[in-house]
């Protein structure tokens, strides 16, 4: 495969690709002592390379201008140095698997295992602007992942009047990073350093400021005119309370630690569909457990007085100045509020359907009411969809800023055939 995008020396590389599976139960032996319980088995292996032929812009191996006016004229000022030597990411993977199926055909279980290597990852790198620019886009890691699929679909109920036919299918995976440049401690990807790679830890975490608390977990708070407001945890901390200036005031630079993660513990899908007669029935349920999303619209609505802290503020349910107090503008802003549960279960396909057969003007008319993304349950607590990332394809993922959710589609539909 081949890519203009990358240097020179790098847009054509060789991926190979290998796969084998072998029937055992098609063997007569299988057949003779198994295949009363197992009517069908097979095993799978493959081994392949690929490259990450989109992980770049077309442009972004050369140096980019920023144009700006300066005193009334206009200038073009660096913001990226141009790298003529990066290469895509390589992936390098193993997987192997397993199908059968059951009870002559009613009950199917699939399952899969894989391990993946990544290297020469791509990453944006902020730099000194002494260099001309301030960023810089560099192969500068590696990263593992691994994880298994599972699949279980059956007929639980299967006449000529009556038919059910269900489907599970389960998706758990994990990744790390395993090298980094310089063994730096934490690579930020968007301006405010909030998400980004560390060594040993998943790509995409929330590396972030946080609410200072004592030993016992309890918030440690500061008097501005009287009222008790939180504070996130600055200084050095020895017993478990913050450094404060002679006023009072914490002081020194804020702590940042790990509050959240964007990749899913697991996914899943359980789809049913029934046939009774002339009727079909069709439902689809989706999940994702164990995700967090960056909320910035959280804050950014309550500083403009629309949000769920400034109505109570406004209510008088929580002191005056407590929206200032976390929000940044007195002292810096607390990010461990933006941090939510982004785990959901979705109602995410209804469908029913008639089919007429034999009328007088055609073979068939089908019928058709559907309904996506119908009901999600989660606990977005300020938000529309917690299935939402507003940076599109790119490293930076789980952010909720400005982002439309997925709409709720109604459809009607009738097909004939003539």
């Amino acid at each position: 495969d081949g890519s203009s995008a990358f240097g020179p020396d790098a847009q054509n590389i060789f991926y190979p690709k290998a796969s084998v599976s072998y029937n055992i139960g098609s063997s007569e032996w299988w057949q003779n002592n198994l295949g009363n319980a197992l009517n069908s088995f097979k095993i799978r292996a493959s081994y392949g390379k690929a490259g990450n032929l989109t992980g770049i812009g077309p442009y972004d191996r050369f140096i980019t201008y920023q144009p700006t006016v300066y005193t009334g004229g206009g200038t073009a000022p660096r913001n990226q140095i141009g790298n003529p030597n990066i290469r895509p990411e390589i992936k390098e993977e193993i997987e192997a698997g397993a199908e059968m199926s059951m009870l002559k055909g009613r009950l199917g279980f699939q399952f899969s295992v894989y391990s993946q290597k990544i290297t020469d990852l791509v990453l944006p790198f902020n730099i000194a602007p002494s260099n001309g620019a301030s960023s810089i886009i560099d192969n500068l890691g590696a990263m593992q992942n691994k994880g298994f699929e599972i699949m279980l679909s059956g007929s639980p109920v299967k006449t000529t009047k009556f038919r059910w036919d269900a489907s599970l299918l389960l998706n758990h995976y994990r990744n790390k990073i395993t090298e980094l440049y310089a063994n730096a401690g934490f690579i930020g990807f968007d301006g405010s350093n909030t998400q980004g790679v560390q060594l040993g830890q998943p790509v995409g975490i929330y590396y972030i400021n946080y609410f200072a608390r004592d030993n016992a977990g309890n918030y440690l708070l500061r008097d501005v005119n009287g009222f008790k407001l939180p504070q996130v945890e600055r200084g050095n901390i020895a017993t478990g309370e913050v450094q404060r200036d002679a006023n009072g005031q914490p002081t020194g630079s804020p702590l940042r630690k790990i509050l959240g993660d964007p990749n899913p513990d697991l996914t899943g899908s359980f789809i049913n569909e029934f046939g009774f007669g002339n009727w079909n029935l069709r439902i689809q349920i989706d999940g994702l457990y164990g995700a967090e999303v960056y909320n910035w619209d959280k804050i950014t609505r309550d500083n403009v007085g629309v949000g769920p802290l400034a109505e109570k503020e406004l209510k008088g349910e929580v002191p005056r100045g407590w929206v200032a107090s976390i929000g940044g503008f007195i002292g810096p802003r607390i990010q461990e509020q933006h941090i939510e549960d982004g785990s959901f279960t979705k109602l995410r396909e209804l469908s029913v359907s008639y089919t007429l057969n034999k009328i007088k003007f055609a073979n068939s008319m089908r019928f058709s009411l559907v309904g996506r993304n119908l009901y999600s349950w989660d606990n977005y607590d300020f938000g529309y969809d917690p299935e939402i990332n507003s940076a599109g394809q790119s490293y930076v993922r789980g952010t909720d800023f400005g982002a439309f959710p997925i709409p709720r589609v109604l459809q009607l539909s009738i097909v004939t055939n003539f």
